[in-house]
């Protein structure tokens, strides 16, 4: 009888050792994989700006360029061009 006791006490600290065990691997993991994901969603962000901001070069230049006026150029027949370029 006591023997069988001890064999369940001991199954029952391997089941907790286990469990714990697989618990912080998985919150482990858990972290990991958030920390990945956040360097993806910042990496993703800084893209989008640096396009918003390249957009912003490019109507600059444009407007250098075809408007001979680096403050957003007069009126010119290119505009509507552009502008609408630029939607696309």
């Amino acid at each position: 009888m006591d023997n069988q006791i001890d064999n369940r006490i001991n199954l029952y600290q391997r089941t907790v050792i286990f469990s714990l065990l697989f618990t912080l691997m998985g919150f482990s993991y858990n972290v990991w994989r958030m920390e990945v994901s956040e360097n993806n969603n910042n990496i993703r962000t800084a893209s989008f700006e640096m396009l918003i901001n390249l957009s912003s070069l490019e109507q600059l230049v444009y407007s250098a360029y075809y408007d001979n006026d680096l403050k957003e150029g007069n009126t010119n027949p290119y505009k509507k061009m552009i502008a609408e370029w630029e939607r696309t």
